[in-house]
């Protein structure tokens, strides 16, 4: 009897040892659990450590992104400086070049003026001595032709006169006829021409200062008309004639600069070259 409660309380013994040594099931759900845990959890540090070196990567290159650009506007704002600091140079440059043209343009424009008003007293002067010489008695002038061919034809009277200055070389005869021309047609197309033609008969005679005052007078009444280069050119030469070089001169220029396409503005180019 006492042998089977001892065996009994040995069997109780061993159960109750047993059982403290091994885990229950509470305990080994708690233990899966954790471990889930932790393996989720180091999915999680895994994945964020790899989302962490492609937001680092972006970043980086959004940075060289934002660098390059930078370099590249600073770049063009140091070659828009330069640009900038040129055309500043360059309209000083301009602002120097005016000025100095201005300086230069007074000066030619004094320097015309002077001759201008030189040419003007020359002028009075030639005046005043051709009145000097027709109150003082001068040569009387000839009488017509008694060769000379009457006409009624405006145009061949005038033609007339012209060919005795051209060909002939009668140049008392032709200054003559061709003022006849004048008086009876002031307005006709060619009068202008005939004033031109007893101009050169002047000149044709050596008489320079009635010349010069002949085509003075088309100058001033009719600029515009294109006999007025050809009386510049002769006026030019009627003053070299006189030994007058530097009136010369700028009448020659004159016409050279306000008639720069007509046949006396290259004639008067080569005089002007062998003055």
């Amino acid at each position: 009897m006492f042998r089977h409660i001892a065996k009994m309380l040995a069997m109780l013994l061993l159960v109750s040892v047993m059982s403290a040594c091994m885990p229950s099931q509470r305990q080994l759900a708690m233990e899966r659990d954790m471990a889930e845990m932790k393996r989720r959890l180091a999915a999680v540090e895994k994945q964020t450590i790899g989302m962490g070196d492609d937001f680092t990567s972006a970043i980086e290159e959004q940075l060289s992104e934002l660098s390059r650009r930078h370099a590249e506007t600073q770049a063009g704002l140091d070659s828009l400086r330069v640009d900038m600091q040129s055309l500043r140079g360059r309209i000083e440059d301009m602002r120097a070049a005016n000025s100095q043209f201005q300086e230069e343009m007074a000066l030619i424009r004094e320097d015309l003026s002077v001759k201008v008003a030189a040419i003007e007293n020359r002028l009075a002067e030639i005046e005043r001595s051709a009145l000097e010489t027709e109150s003082g008695g001068g040569q009387a002038q000839p009488e017509a032709p008694n060769g000379g061919t009457a006409t009624s034809d405006p145009v061949e009277l005038y033609e007339q006169g012209r060919d005795l200055v051209r060909e002939d070389e009668r140049f008392t005869e032709a200054r003559e006829t061709l003022q006849k021309f004048i008086d009876a047609h002031p307005d006709h197309r060619l009068s202008v021409n005939a004033a031109y033609w007893i101009g050169e008969a002047y000149y044709g005679e050596e008489k320079y200062e009635n010349a010069i005052l002949q085509f003075q007078d088309i100058i001033q009444e009719h600029p515009d008309h294109n006999k007025v280069p050809a009386a510049l050119l002769k006026q030019g030469l009627a003053f070299r004639a006189l030994g007058d070089a530097s009136n010369a001169r700028v009448i020659l220029e004159k016409v050279v600069a306000d008639h720069p396409n007509s046949n006396a503005a290259g004639k008067a180019k080569d005089l002007l070259d062998a003055m």
